[in-house]
């Protein structure tokens, strides 16, 4: 797997192009590293920020699990 710096879906270009973006994303390959600790529970009232927008720090561990690093990006 590597990263990809994502946009907004309005920011991407007309809805004609989106299909395509869809294509790119399910072709990317699958983690295969080990399976690393997971959140369960991304959100922004669980990240804390320092004085200067820094991360400080995440809280909220009750949905605490291992697996693909990718799993957190997905939680709504």
């Amino acid at each position: 797997m590597r990263w990809v710096h994502g946009v907004p879906a309005a920011d991407v270009g007309p809805a004609s192009r989106r299909p395509a973006l869809w294509e790119q994303a399910c072709a990317a390959e699958a983690w295969g590293g080990p399976a690393v600790m997971l959140l369960g529970d991304l959100h922004p009232g669980n990240i804390l920020l320092g004085a200067g927008g820094s991360l400080a720090g995440v809280i909220d561990f009750g949905d605490v699990g291992a697996g693909d690093p990718a799993v957190d990006l997905a939680t709504p």
